[in-house]
């Protein structure tokens, strides 16, 4: 037999050190596009995936194999035929869900989750990406529920939301042990946490542990060697990559589990990278690394996110189901976009350094760090000047909805602009719920609404994601500024758009905009981080906006150009884009 090269296992094997014949090589490259494209010897990680390719490559370009080499290629071979044989089983249509044994049965759909988390195991975690509202809290007691997978953490966002696992997991599985996680270290000035006490004394682990992201770092290395499986709710608190400190919590929890389980309606909220962030903790490894994802999918925004998302789901490591899919269809969403007024004078207070810092941008001077600086500081200063610009006339039809028999659901995102609504609708009582706030005062609020003390609740844009109860008071959904991510429109809207809304004609969402300050600016740019969402979970893409692929879609720039048309200034020659850096995860964004 002719053989095309040899290859070996690197020290460390974590890869297949392969050197062959330039025409091997050169069809090497093409099946295996993670793979370096420089010339020399090739360096293939070792996974279950690449095992069953480079087999299959082998018979048409055989090599020589060291033996232990060889060993591994069969082991991980292997592994790949198994674990894919029993998905394909759990996908198939005559499969029956082992029975789980909950006080109130779970639907037929919500026990899929949990069955390929324990199916796929050490190998991989799964996403669960289930439209808002189908109960994806079910779906994770449905995992730990089985002895096998206690104890379980479960990592959640702040506010009422461990509250709302505690309450929701003692009405599924009462006799399962709960237990909150109140300080954000193991020790707090010198004195141990009721769990960490415990612990110390020697009592056994809570059945499930809840922990807020927030406190993930600090007590990552206390929990890791104590569990069986994690679930992260709204696992898209890791899209923003590993220099964080809940991304590496996160890693250490998910690599000591055995069992894994996020969940996110809306894993991506700007451009496709932020689900390699995301997969990175659920299913480590099998994207490869940073650089290998940006050669095979892209390196910011993905070049094709629907064969992705397909990607994804064929190995087990993605679920997604819509309502329609699981026959628990709601009256679609009505979108109203209502073009309000704007008081000039917010806008002009900021013209001139907002001129300066878009004259800046666009000229490319200055290092990276000070054009970001710039960027922030620009998107925040025209943002808040047109929430200020637009709110006298916001607080004016929220309050048309409100004497009209609606409670409204408000969404926000400067202080400034709160404390205008504040002010100007306050003899309606509007209650709030933003980043400021204590939990409790958090949950103080949420409960006023509920109640019918307040028919308006003000809430951030990036707060109280995953906060139910909401839909039993309104169907209104008002927008007062606008986020710069359409996953982030998704959420806000999903607080009312799900199981028990209390108007059968659905919900309206009405986002009042602008044609002045940064609102023009974020409508354009959403139709691209649109595609890239949609085209990972729902397979489809906007064909009407796909001729933005490929666009400078830096917020900063885009707002800078648009700024100095509006106000009839020169628009400097825009300096070339720097390449995307694989080794800071993906570029830094704040909204």
């Amino acid at each position: 037999m002719r053989f095309y090269g040899r290859y070996t296992l690197s020290r460390d094997k974590r890869f297949w050190v392969i050197d062959c014949e330039p025409q091997a090589a050169l069809r090497l490259k093409r099946v295996f596009e993670r793979v370096s494209k420089n010339p020399g010897t090739i360096l293939l990680a070792v996974t279950p995936e690449n095992a069953k390719e480079f087999e299959w490559f082998l018979q048409r370009y055989p090599m020589e194999p060291s033996l232990h080499a060889d060993v591994v290629l069969r082991e991980k071979r292997a592994e790949w035929d198994t674990v894919m044989a029993t998905i394909e089983s759990i996908r198939a249509a005559d499969y029956v869900p082992k029975p789980v044994t909950l006080a109130l049965p779970p639907r037929d759909y919500q026990t899929l989750p949990a069955e390929m988390a324990l199916a796929l195991g050490k190998y991989a975690g799964v996403l669960c990406g289930d439209a808002v509202g189908l109960g994806k809290t079910v779906e994770a007691i449905c995992l730990f529920a089985r002895e096998e997978a206690r104890p379980a953490v479960v990592v959640s966002m702040a506010g009422k939301l461990p509250f709302q696992w505690r309450d929701e997991i003692n009405r599924f599985a009462p006799s399962l042990s709960v237990h909150i996680i109140g300080t954000s270290t193991p020790y707090k000035a010198g004195v141990p946490e009721d769990l960490q006490r415990d612990l110390i004394n020697g009592k056994p682990m809570p059945d499930v542990v809840i922990i807020t992201y927030a406190k993930l770092y600090g007590w990552a290395d206390v929990l890791g060697p104590k569990i069986k499986s994690v679930i992260f709710d709204e696992a898209q608190e890791f899209r923003t990559g590993p220099n964080t400190a809940k991304f590496k919590g996160g890693e250490k929890l998910a690599q000591a589990a055995t069992y894994r389980l996020g969940l996110t309606a809306t894993p991506v909220y700007n451009l496709g990278f932020e689900m390699f962030n995301v997969m990175s903790v659920i299913a480590p490894g099998n994207l490869g690394t940073a650089e290998e994802f940006g050669r095979e999918w892209g390196g910011g925004e993905v070049r094709d996110p629907v064969a992705l998302g397909a990607y994804l789901r064929e190995r087990g490591v993605f679920l997604r189901r819509t309502r329609e899919d699981v026959g628990r269809e709601l009256p679609p969403v009505i979108p109203i976009n209502q073009w309000v007024d704007v008081d000039r004078k917010p806008l002009d207070a900021v013209a001139d350094r907002a001129a300066e810092l878009a004259r800046f941008l666009l000229a490319g001077e200055g290092q990276r760090g000070d054009a970001m600086r710039a960027s922030e500081e620009l998107s925040w200063k025209l943002r808040c000047a047109t929430g200020l610009a637009k709110a006298p006339f916001v607080a004016d039809y929220v309050r048309m909805l409100v004497e009209g028999g609606e409670p409204v659901l408000l969404y926000g995102w400067h202080h400034d602009v709160y404390d205008v609504w504040a002010k100007l609708l306050a003899d309606l009582d509007p209650v709030f719920y933003h980043g400021k706030m204590t939990d409790k005062q958090k949950r103080e609020s949420i409960d006023a609404f509920i109640r019918g003390d307040s028919d308006i609740l003000v809430q951030s844009l990036r707060s109280g994601a995953g906060v139910d109860g909401l839909q039993k008071r309104s169907k209104y959904v008002v927008f007062g500024e606008l986020d710069w991510s359409p996953a982030m429109h998704k959420q806000c809207i999903g607080r009312l758009d799900r199981d028990g809304q209390i108007s059968s004609e659905g919900v309206t969402a009405i986002f009042c905009t602008s044609d002045e300050g940064s609102d023009p600016a974020i409508i354009d740019a959403l139709g691209l981080k649109e595609n890239q969402l949609t085209g990972i979970i729902d397979g489809f893409v906007d064909e009407k906006a796909t001729g933005m692929q490929g666009r400078d879609m830096d917020r900063g720039k885009e707002l800078a150009r648009r700024f100095l048309r509006d106000r009839g200034l020169e628009v400097p020659l825009v300096a070339p884009t720097p390449k995307f850096d694989f080794t800071a995860g993906m570029e830094t964004s704040v909204a």
